[in-house]
């Protein structure tokens, strides 16, 4: 699974964001399709943020790799290169940086923090 978070959108209406979902959904499936991985879940969200983008203009990508077993480094930079794209269609102004992290299956389970 492949999780994609874009923060610091600026406001839209409800339209436009869903067509911004679709291309952005569209734009990695076809990265991780050619990769070999045709059944890959890919999940989009826009978190809200309290920074506002007119504030200066950034929009950050960031990408949770669930397992990072499945996907190389090459992969990683045209899965970003293909969102960057995708945003820069929308917003040519903006400057859109990105990180990219792995999922740690501990990050996922229930700890007892006492031990």
């Amino acid at each position: 699974m492949l999780i994609i978070k874009i923060w610091r959108l600026p406001k839209m209406q409800e339209k436009e964001l869903h067509e911004l979902h679709k291309n952005l959904i569209t734009a990695a499936q076809g990265v991780t399709e050619s990769s070999g991985d045709e059944n890959r879940e890919v999940t989009c969200i826009f978190p809200w943020d309290d920074v506002p983008f007119e504030l200066d203009g950034e929009i950050v990508i960031e990408v949770i790799f669930l397992n990072m077993l499945e996907y190389t480094g090459s992969m990683e930079g045209r899965l970003i290169d293909a969102l960057k794209t995708v945003l820069r269609e929308k917003f040519p102004e903006a400057h859109i940086d990105y990180v990219a992290c792995p999922f740690r299956p501990s990050y996922g389970k229930d700890r007892n923090l006492s031990q």
